[in-house]
């Protein structure tokens, strides 16, 4: 090949003598670099060409000359006869429409029309293969299929067909465009015989020249490779891409499509690393095609913008894989915009390829568990891909299953249990499962066995919409067929059987449960869990949320089982707690290693149902033994049910405060995330032992535990230390330990106190009542978990429809909450009066969820009397969260910081300087630090708060449900989320202030928080609480500004006078409904209002005119409507206060 040398003199010739021709004869025969070739084509084509035929002689003297000098692989062959005219105009025609066709198909299929009438047949197969490729990257998939098979027929037929080592790149590309043929019509056994014998060619070809054939080879193993991967050769799939990598990568190819292999080679060796288990490796690969696709896109704003809206998407599932939900949503999000983007500029087959990313999106949306959003995407998905599937089946077929898949699983986890027995609203889902599993079928029977998961998937939710339909024949055939294909593929995806099977196991052990056939199904789910903890292959992290669920489910079949005798005297109670302790401690180890929010979620979701189950076992078995200490496991639970998310954020310092380099946070993270990890690992070990008879190699463990956890929290303080480093001022929070029942019994302030956890489950409601002396459990009626959620529903809808606008609005909020004040009364606290030991006058209650919302300190316990009539009421996020408390704060305050952000203009407070006046006559002689409205407020506010002991808030609050952690105090006019509001993130990491403070915050909803199954902390009070407040006065609902200025003053007035701050409060709301309070006065009239706003002074403290005359507009209307009645005698009035915290033993001394 020495010969070679002589190329750049060669072409140099033919460019002189605008032979282009000529130029592209040496490109078929040799194998000229392609770029190299278009060069001094295009150079030749600017030009006349006016060639004396002398001079043409002479270049083909020079071409011929070459050739038999060792320019070909075989000697003694010839070149096909020379080219007549009109076979070189022609050639002319090819190369120009050549060298313009990209995603043109109508210029494409001129060229198939020029080929045709080619009497060269080694020429016209040459560019029916150009015309093929460009067919193919059109999308066209029948044109490109079509040309390649012209062309291969076109090359057989040819005489340089007989001397293929001349023709070698020629013949090496047919082949490979033939096997991708073969592939498409799932003929996958002659598209492997094709592919190898283009990769054997390209092999030998590249013994001879290296750099001439590397790009080739590299495309042929990327077609192998593909092939392999349908048929689950993964081995042989992963050996072909790392081969092409290593010929591309050793020969440093630079050309355009050679820099855009590589990439893509990349990202099918991630596919085929991630179903063998190399999952580190396969993410790795995925970020190296992204990184190098970036690259390229900044020249070619087509191809390779594909490869980076390509590269995400293989990101993205590498990272949902990893349980990284969040980051994976977000690569899956930004690859459909970027293809959404080409789309628009471009059209053609970038609409194609968009309608395939929404399907992937769609994907990554379920993953999530954002089934609504992936039931509209899917549906919009199948719609699209259906009309290409019209035109190319081929080609959109296998997407067409995997949309209408998707669509039906959807569906089905959309289906409520009251409509999942509507066979009209199943329908669908079943026809798109059946019609998903018809395509797939037929893949799969043509000899691709990578779809049979999805034909198994099929299976599987068609057998549950099947099973909930109660059509148990039928259900019980698809489940049958599900576990048979999933055995099938048990050699073949050795990475995911274990996951299948479980799932599964898992449906099939629903459907038993549903038939009554409780200990068939249980041990059903015990294999699926048996499963899951012996597969052989690392299970991805989002994995493990599906073995808490077994887990679970398991722990929730034992339960159902001890009805009978049998299972009762197998101890099976007992069994369900094992199993249920084993799955929460699961679940807390996930919580602990995952750092994904998503992911986090979910397994907060499957920890919570774990901690409801652990708590009904519980329960079960302090029935059947109150002395087995039962109640107490049941306690803990619902302490730990109410504080998941929340506090799991905190500890993990999930949110920091700024000045620190996301490097040196991001180590402080993972440095707690090992301490807590190792800390629940030897919780576990250590919970498994047997006392009596401990190993030798499981002290030996339990010691490596230890030096573990030691290691760890070495590394965390050295992390804590480099923070500290760079912001002195930072310190972390400490964790919140959860109280047992003793302990909180302890901590109670007096005989006369009382606790009451309620915790709702999702059928069932209890309360456990704790005092000193005694504690007992109440089963509330049946049915009281949706009156809570139906009430408390309403009552936020009521609020959100007539707010308090007019007096027509404020009429049927009066009603309504009357109306909703009975039903609770009856259904929550009705049954519990008789547990409750007639002694007690205090009680301290720690609602659950829904009931969070609603004021149970108004509600009747008997004709007249309210329960805040009866006891001194209190309320707590949870007992842990009060024992952080410490001690109630004292009325022999010294230190008072009153924030007093009024607003202005339109939503300005009228009564601010009214409540000023308030605080600064009640705490005449402390030191008041008044903080108004300006830029610096919040960090005055925080500052000064650190030494007080009374924070007042003054001013407008806003609470976000859906994103709570942004609800704020309004301490500016201005808004928007750079603006330094109090946000409530803040109060949990900066507010400081003397332990056992007190915080009333003067505010509309600064008591709300999110109704949540499983975190019940996110709110301001918990907040304040958490920050070291004794007591937090809040508001449920918008308040009356002048019922709120009356209360407020009332309250300090009787907290100053030595009551503690829960009576205070009381009393307050006593004299403020027109009830006597323990002085005997109350406001019992609106003359009564108006004559003690006369006779106080403080109406002249209201400095602006206009607010102090509305002031007395709105006093004197209140006494021209209730002359003889109560103006607030109405719980809309007062009742929106409630008080958290309080009664410590502490307080008590």
């Amino acid at each position: 090949m020495e010969h070679y040398d002589e190329l750049p003199s060669l072409l140099a010739c033919l460019v002189e003598q605008h032979d282009w021709a000529a130029i592209m004869r040496l490109d078929m025969v040799l194998g000229l670099s392609e770029d190299a070739c278009e060069e001094a084509s295009l150079k030749c084509l600017r030009r006349q060409p006016h060639l004396t035929s002398q001079e043409r002689q002479q270049v083909e003297k020079r071409l011929i000359a070459f050739r038999r000098g060792g320019g070909h692989w075989e000697q003694g062959e010839v070149p096909p006869g020379k080219w007549n005219d009109g076979e070189l105009l022609s050639f002319r025609l090819l190369f120009l429409h050549g060298a313009a066709v990209q995603l043109d198909v109508e210029s494409a299929q001129e060229c198939a029309d020029i080929c045709k009438q080619l009497r060269d047949k080694s020429t016209a197969a040459y560019f029916f293969n150009l015309v093929g490729e460009s067919f193919r990257k059109a999308g066209s998939t029948k044109a490109a299929m079509q040309a390649y098979g012209n062309a291969y027929q076109m090359f057989e037929e040819s005489e340089c067909g007989k001397w293929p080592y001349v023709y070698g790149r020629l013949s090496g590309r047919l082949h490979r465009s033939v096997a991708w043929g073969c592939f498409q019509h799932g003929h996958y056994q002659d598209a492997i015989e094709m592919a190898e014998h283009s990769v054997t060619l390209f092999r030998v070809l590249l013994s001879c020249e290296r750099s001439a054939f590397s790009e080739d080879l590299a495309a042929s193993l990327a077609r192998l490779e593909d092939i392999y991967q349908h048929q689950c050769r993964w081995k042989e799939a992963l050996a072909s891409a790392d081969e092409a990598i290593a010929v591309l990568d050793l020969d440093e190819v630079s050309s355009a499509d050679a820099l855009q292999l590589i990439p893509d080679l990349l990202l099918r060796r991630s596919l085929v690393l991630r179903r063998t288990g190399g999952i580190e490796a396969a993410l790795q690969d995925a970020r190296n095609a992204l990184r190098r696709y970036e690259i390229l896109e900044g020249g070619d704003l087509g191809e390779a913008s594909v490869g980076v809206a390509s590269a995400l998407q293989g990101l993205s599932e590498v990272l949902l894989e990893m349980g990284s939900l969040e980051d994976a949503a977000e690569a899956g999000k930004k690859s459909f915009d970027k293809f959404l983007e080409l789309a628009q500029r471009f059209g053609g087959k970038y609409a194609a390829l968009q309608y395939r990313s929404g399907l992937d999106l769609a994907d990554m949306q379920a993953g999530c568990g954002f089934w609504e959003e992936a039931q509209g995407q899917y549906a919009l998905a199948a719609t699209n891909l259906m009309a290409l599937a019209a035109e190319d089946a081929m080609a959109y077929g296998e997407a067409v299953g995997r949309a209408l898949l998707g669509l039906a699983e959807s569906s089905r986890r959309l289906l409520s249990p009251e409509r999942i027995c509507d066979e009209i609203s199943c329908a669908d889902a079943i026809q798109n499962y059946n019609r998903s599993i018809a395509i797939f079928s037929a893949r799969t029977r043509a000899g691709a066995p990578v779809w049979a998961v999805y034909v198994l998937r099929a299976y599987l939710g068609l057998g549950k919409v099947l099973s909930g339909l109660r059509i148990h024949a039928e259900a019980e055939e698809a489940f049958a067929t599900a576990k048979e294909i999933c055995g099938s593929i048990k050699t073949s995806y050795p990475g995911c059987y274990a996951i299948e099977m479980a799932g599964c196991l898992e449906a099939d052990s629903d459907h038993l449960a549903s038939l009554g056939k409780l200990e068939e199904a249980l041990g059903t789910i015990r294999k699926a869990n048996a499963l899951l903890d012996e597969s052989e292959v690392a299970l991805p992290e989002r994995v493990l949320a599906d073995s808490l669920r077994l887990k679970t489910r398991e722990a929730s079949l034992l339960l159902e089982v001890t009805g009978s005798e049998e299972a009762a005297s197998g101890g099976f109670l007992d069994k369900a707690a094992a199993c249920a302790s084993s799955a929460r401690l699961a679940g807390e180890r996930c919580l602990v290693t995952s750092r994904d929010p998503i992911l986090r979620r979910r397994l907060l979701g499957d920890l919570g149902r774990s901690l409801r189950l652990q708590y009904e076992i519980a329960l079960a078995q302090h029935t059947n033994d109150p002395s087995s200490g039962a109640l107490d496991v049941a306690f803990e639970a619902s302490e730990a049910l109410r504080a998941r998310t929340l506090l799991e954020m905190l500890e993990d310092e999930t949110v920091l405060p700024g000045g620190v380099p996301n490097d040196a946070l991001e180590a402080y993270r993972e440095a707690l995330r090992r301490r807590r990890a190792a800390a629940l690992s030897l919780t576990t070990f250590s919970s498994d032992l047997d006392g009596d008879e401990i190993s030798e190699d499981a002290r030996t463990r339990n010691l490596e535990l230890i030096d573990i956890l030691n290691a760890a929290h070495q590394a965390e303080q050295v992390a804590l230390h480099e923070i500290q480093r760079i912001n002195p001022t930072y310190s972390p929070r400490s964790s919140l330990r959860r109280q047992s029942l003793s302990e909180t019994r302890h901590r109670l302030a007096d005989v006369n106190t009382a606790a009451i956890q309620y915790t709702l489950l999702e059928q069932r409601a209890y309360a456990i009542i704790a005092t000193i002396n005694k504690t007992s459990v109440v089963e509330l009626p049946l049915g009281a978990v949706d009156a809570v959620l139906q009430e408390a529903v309403s009552w936020r809808k009521g609020q959100s429809l007539h707010g308090e606008e007019s007096d027509d609005d404020r009429e049927l909020l009066m009603s309504l909450l009357d109306e909703i004040l009975l039903r609770i009364s009856s259904m929550m606290l009705s049954p519990l009066l008789e547990a409750i030991p007639k002694a007690i006058n205090k009680l301290i209650i720690s609602p659950h969820h829904a009931l969070h919302m609603l004021p149970l300190h108004a509600c009747w316990v008997e004709e007249g009397v309210r329960l805040c009539d009866r006891y001194a009421v209190s309320y707590a996020p949870s007992f842990s969260i009060l024992a952080k408390c410490g001690q109630s704060p004292s009325s022999s305050t010294t230190t008072v910081v009153h924030a007093c952000c009024p607003g202005r203009q339109q939503d300005r407070l009228p009564l601010a300087d009214l409540e000023s006046q308030v605080l600064r006559n009640a705490f005449a002689g402390c030191h008041v630090t008044e903080i108004g409205e300006g830029p610096d407020t919040a960090s005055t506010v925080l500052q000064a708060s650190s030494v007080a002991d009374v924070f007042h808030f003054t001013g407008h609050a806003e609470f976000y449900p859906t994103e709570q952690l942004r609800s704020k105090l309004r301490i500016t006019s201005h808004d928007g989320q750079e603006c330094p509001h109090l946000w409530l993130q803040d109060v949990y990491l900066r507010f400081r202030m003397n332990p056992g403070g007190l915080v009333f915050l003067g505010a509309c909803e600064t008591g709300q928080l999110n109704p949540s199954p499983d975190d019940d902390y996110v709110s301001f009070p918990a907040a304040f609480m958490y920050a070291g407040a004794g007591v937090v006065l809040a508001t449920l609902w918008r308040a009356d500004d002048i019922a709120s200025c009356l209360l407020a003053q009332r309250f300090y007035e009787n907290w100053r006078g030595g009551l503690g701050a829960v009576p205070a409060l009381a009393e307050a709301q006593k004299w403020l409904r027109g009830a006597p309070d323990r002085k005997g006065e109350c406001l019992a009239d609106g003359p009564a209002v108006l004559a003690y706003w006369e006779h106080s002074g403080l109406l002249d403290s209201v400095a602006d005119s206009i607010d102090r005359r509305h002031f007395i507009r709105l006093a004197k209307a209140h006494a021209a409507e209730h002359p003889s009645t109560p103006p607030f005698g109405s719980p809309y009035y007062w009742a929106a206060f409630a008080v958290w915290g309080g009664y410590a033993a502490r307080e008590a001394g």
